[in-house]
């Protein structure tokens, strides 16, 4: 649906030329909710404007539903972003109007006739749980239902693409859960496809099945949400997942397990899908002449998968252990091992 090819962007400021994005080549699939993450000045918010093309890049190719739009204009470019909506971080509601008005500003600017706006607008209002609120003004609104108004209002001219430039970061942990179940249900029950720009690796890990990373203007590390969190390979992309992958072995266990005699390892490990909890140390022992114990384990459910992070001793013969230790390295992603 959405194609980057070698796309690149620079802007001129005072004389310099700085490099917001740069060779940028990045696929989205019908159906994606892809999520791009990376800390402040990455170049995210910059590759969405290229998506609708309120950015042209200053070299490559915009592609979008086959049309290369950043060579397009007038009419043609109208014609397609009107199938490319966005949400905002700071909600963009006009406080004069009320929810109703300000959901309906879409329709009115594509001289909907007023019959057909009425029914749209309540049906997004429905939609979205705010039936309620259609006579309310924004101020008296919370914010995570001013972030509802603005995904109705987005969702009012039925677009295919939806872009969410951190829609979620001015909100509380409770209400970006409520958001993000209603982002899913847009993408799952309207068919749209979603790219949500963030700076918070929690929120890839809640909704998106795919996920690209950022810095400096490029694009370090992409691919399934799934496997880049179980075998992540650009440092930064390693630093963001610790945050919110669980592997911490008690100090008090560590401790004990240190004052083991003679040979032994501490493994940390991640391992995606399977009955983990139940079967992982009793394989390993099957097939490896050593002692093992479980120091720690914790899951997270992503996409319909379990990733588990291992906490493991293993002591015995030096030869053994050597053997276990390729074992491990060739078939899991291990994060950490102390002798």
């Amino acid at each position: 649906m959405i194609n980057l090819k070698d796309v690149n962007k620079s802007f001129k400021v005072k004389g310099t030329t700085f490099e917001a994005c740069k060779n940028i080549n990045l696929s989205v699939e019908a159906g994606d909710v892809y999520g791009i993450v990376g800390y402040s000045g990455a170049g995210k918010s910059t590759l969405v404007r290229l998506i609708n093309a309120l950015e042209k890049p200053t070299s490559g190719q915009v592609v979008v539903k086959g049309k290369v739009i950043n060579e397009l204009d007038g009419k043609e470019l109208r014609q397609i972003r009107k199938d490319i909506a966005m949400i905002f971080q700071s909600f963009n509601l006009l406080s004069s109007k009320t929810v109703y008005d300000n959901v309906a500003i879409p329709l009115l600017l594509n001289n909907t006739p007023k019959e057909e706006i009425k029914a749209k607008v309540m049906a997004m209002l429905e939609f979205v749980g705010l039936s309620d609120k259609q006579n309310v003004y924004p101020q008296n609104l919370s914010g995570g239902q001013k972030q509802r108004v603005g995904i109705a209002r987005a969702l009012a001219t039925n677009p295919s693409i939806l872009l969410c430039d951190e829609p979620t970061s001015a909100l509380d942990p409770k209400t970006t859960d409520s958001i993000l179940r209603l982002l899913r249900k847009v993408n799952q029950e309207l068919n749209v496809t979603i790219i949500l720009i963030t700076h918070q690796i929690n929120i890839i890990s809640k909704i998106c099945n795919k996920v690209a990373v950022m810095a400096e203007g490029e694009i370090i590390e992409n691919g399934t949400v799934k496997e880049i969190f179980a075998h992540p390979k650009q440092q930064l992309t390693k630093d963001f997942i610790n945050l919110v992958v669980d592997d911490f072995i008690p100090d008090t266990i560590f401790a004990k397990a240190m004052q083991e005699q003679g040979p032994a390892r501490i493994y940390k490990l991640r391992v995606l899908n399977g009955n983990v909890c139940d079967t992982f140390v009793p394989d390993l022992r099957k097939q490896f002449k050593l002692e093992l114990k479980t120091l720690s384990m914790s899951v997270m459910e992503m996409q319909g998968s379990i990733l588990t992070s291992v906490g493991i001793l293993a002591k015995g013969d030096a030869e053994e252990l050597a053997r276990f230790d390729s074992y491990l390295y060739a078939h899991y992603e291990v994060k950490e091992v102390t002798a």
